[in-house]
């Protein structure tokens, strides 16, 4: 118990680190004026909002679930996708695409084993699938004004 404990703590420490770096670079040259005037599309912050904390709490519940790849690995692709929006690149629409189908496919296996075992989970998970579907289908839509 104690080193999944351990091993969580240092997976929030150091998701810390990372989002505290990522903040303090975008104050230094700019502060947080220039970060929220980034942001002043609602498409862009919906969407970095949503893939960012997605990313953050697949790699908060890797140690919690004993460490599944597939988490780190979605996990890690939502924090891209993230950053490539808020960045405005043109590849955050086909990673976009991709986690929709890996979303998809991660929802429907969680509910072919839980659906009747964990209601509760069952309806969170549901509800993550159409959140994500709705997010990229706006992302998607509105993806002529990033800029490169």
């Amino acid at each position: 118990m104690c080193s999944t404990v351990e091993s969580a703590w240092q997976t929030v420490s150091l998701l810390f680190l990372i989002v505290n770096a990522i903040v303090n670079d975008t104050c230094v040259k700019g502060g947080w004026l220039r970060l929220l005037s980034r942001l002043r599309e609602k498409h862009m912050l919906v969407s970095v909002v949503f893939y960012g904390l997605v990313g953050l709490a697949f790699l908060v519940w890797t140690p919690f679930s004993g460490y599944p790849p597939h988490l780190v690995l979605l996990g890690i692709l939502s924090l891209f996708v993230a950053y490539g929006v808020y960045k405005g690149r043109s590849w955050a629409a086909w990673l976009i695409v991709g986690l929709f189908f890996a979303y998809t496919t991660f929802v429907l296996v969680t509910l072919y084993y839980a659906l009747y075992i964990d209601l509760a989970l069952s309806f969170v998970v549901v509800v993550f699938m159409v959140m994500s579907w709705i997010v990229a289908g706006y992302a998607l839509e509105k993806r002529r004004y990033w800029s490169s």
